[in-house]
């Protein structure tokens, strides 16, 4: 499980030892002060009047008789000193005392070095550090409450030192409080809501873990049924450890997710809410996870955020349109689909409603194929992603296939698709007539198309590319492969009379990439594995293992059966370079 770690310095005790020099003079009669050649640890006196930002509602917690939480010093509260300028952490802590409200005075003796004009960090945590929000027991109190991951911090800078006593150029400290603290009351989503008394709650936000915790049912009983407390970093906090920014967190899935008994309930919300210093009470409405027997379902089914789908759908007596939630992520547990071509059943075998991401269970194997002969095995919108991955190990399967014209995963005949992302597991996808394997279908678009890791074969249909376009006037996005093991193979004529392709770029010394071409059937000698095909007029620059194989501009024959160099070559293979 991954950590989030806070940028809160982690206290250590470090010598600090050293040489002074001082300048020469050329002057006789110049006066020059010796410093001491290595003057080593000090012992310091500082005093420092702190207060708290007044629009923070947290640090140090209390909870008021009617269930507020406030800001507040406490006598005995400790401060934790590092110098920035330094690069060092102080040893001794500074302690309140003539606490009152948002207002204390801390003093104390610290060891170290501290010069003027040095820059200095106070740090208020309950606990020795902060290297993780997990651990929280759902109490306000109490040896894992959520008070004892509270924070602040407030930065002053060092005036003189008189002696071993310490002043500052500020009137005092400000503090501002680091993390949020949230009051949840879990409910269900039944029509009549029922409180939910969790036995485990976790936080994530895009699939990384920054909050788990099990409440008992003492936690309840103290607090209230279906109340929750604990504290979170703040949005800062999360997008340091995330290595992205506070406003791409605007965009990112934060999901809450319950377990109560042998039930799952889970909700996700677009964006990270939770400001610093900021108390929180909600009313978290949570829906059941569900797991669908595609066996016994008699009408159309859409499956939700954290649902999963297994078994076998009954075609002959309930031919159904299976789709995935906008926004959703679901998994797939041994599904088949096995389409039935009608023009009664014109949609895709899954059909995603939005961006939609699809888990392939360790250690099983699914197949889905589409129904209408113009759609594809698996539909991906126009401007939507699909995502699809493997679980923790990577073994699941999946195989999608078309049940006429349209892309094994992507879109269909005069249906133009969105993105397709493809990270783990093992997939097989094959294309229909003039479809390509990934990618487009005749006549239609597709979006960008990645694949980052597993084991990917794509295979295209007649006239269509293993990935990227389908045949006449079909376009495709960018084609990129960073990892994984990639087998493409085109159709005959791939390809053929596509309009336009994007960048195709295939990282060097990352991934086994092997492109084949289709058989080739009377004039049509072009077939291309990964882009477009004979009498393409746009596609953009071709690199392959670091290498430009082709810029626009540059006649199509150049790639026409993926190498770019070597024409008289059915199959090339990429393979990684060995370093020394």
């Amino acid at each position: 499980m991954k950590k989030i770690y806070t940028n809160i310095l982690i206290l250590a005790t470090l010598l600090i030892t050293g040489v002074a020099f001082t300048a020469c003079s050329s002057s006789d009669d110049s006066i020059i002060e010796q410093q001491p050649a290595n003057p080593g640890e000090q012992v310091y006196t500082l005093t420092i009047k702190a207060s708290k930002d007044g629009s923070a509602t947290t640090r140090a917690l209390k909870l008021e008789t009617s269930g507020a939480l406030t800001a507040y010093w406490a006598n005995g509260d400790e401060l934790t000193v590092y110098n920035e300028t330094k690069g060092a952490a102080l040893t001794g802590t500074l302690t309140a005392s003539n606490a009152s409200g948002s207002t204390a005075t801390f003093s104390g003796t610290l060891s170290g070095t501290i010069a003027a004009n040095n820059v200095l960090t106070l740090t208020y945590h309950p606990i020795a550090s902060i290297s993780s929000y997990e651990g929280q027991d759902g109490t306000l109190s109490g040896t894992n409450g959520a008070e004892k991951y509270d924070m602040a911090t407030a930065t002053v800078t060092v005036k003189t030192i008189v002696g071993s006593d310490i002043t500052i150029n500020e009137a005092g400290a400000s503090f501002t409080t680091q993390t949020a603290m949230i009051k949840f009351t879990l409910q269900d989503d039944a029509a009549t809501p029922a409180m939910l008394n969790a036995t485990s709650l976790k936080v994530s936000i895009d699939g990384e873990d920054i909050l788990t915790f099990s409440p008992t049912a003492t936690t309840y009983s103290a607090n209230g049924n279906g109340i929750l407390y604990f504290a979170l970093p703040n949005a800062d906090v999360v997008a340091a450890a995330k290595s992205t920014t506070t406003t791409a967190l605007a965009s990112a899935k934060v999901s809450f997710s319950a377990t109560v008994g042998s039930d799952t309930y889970k909700i996700t919300k677009t964006g990270y809410p939770f400001a610093a210093g900021k108390y929180y009470t909600s009313t978290l409405t949570t829906r059941k996870l569900m797991t669908y027997d595609l066996g016994a379902i008699t009408g159309n089914l859409t499956l939700k955020d954290g649902d999963t789908a297994t078994g076998t759908l009954d075609v002959a007596n309930y031919p159904v349109k299976i789709s995935i939630e906008a926004g959703a992520t679901v998994t797939l547990k041994g599904v088949t689909i096995n389409g039935t071509n009608s023009d009664s059943y014109k949609w895709a075998g899954i059909t995603c409603l939005g961006d939609a991401t699809i888990i392939l269970k360790d250690g099983t194997t699914n197949s889905v194929k589409g129904f209408h002969e113009n759609y594809p095995g698996i539909y991906v919108p126009s401007g939507k992603t699909l995502t699809i991955q493997g679980e923790t190990a990577g073994t699941g399967q999946l195989t999608a296939s078309s049940n006429g014209k349209g892309a094994g995963i992507g879109g269909g005949y005069i249906i133009d698709c969105g993105n397709i992302t493809i990270s783990g597991g093992t997939v097989e996808a094959t294309g229909g007539s003039d479809a390509a394997g990934i990618g487009s279908g005749a006549e239609s678009s597709c979006g960008n198309i990645t694949i980052s890791g597993g084991e990917v074969t794509a295979n295209g249909g007649s006239q269509g590319a293993g990935i990227g376009s389908g045949h006449s006037q079909a376009t495709c996005g960018d084609i990129t492969i960073s990892g994984g093991t990639v087998i493409a193979t085109g159709g005959s004529g791939s390809g053929y009379s596509a309009d336009a392709c994007g960048n195709i770029t295939i990282t060097e010394n990352i991934v086994n990439v092997t492109a084949t071409k289709g058989s080739v059937f009377s004039e049509m000698e072009t077939n291309y594995c990964i882009g477009l095909g004979a009498n393409s007029t746009d596609i953009g620059t071709i690199t392959i293992d670091g290498t430009t194989k082709w810029t626009a501009g540059e006649p199509t024959e150049h790639l026409k059966w993926g190498d770019g160099e070597n024409a008289s070559s059915t199959t090339w293979t990429l393979t990684p370079k060995t370093t020394n």
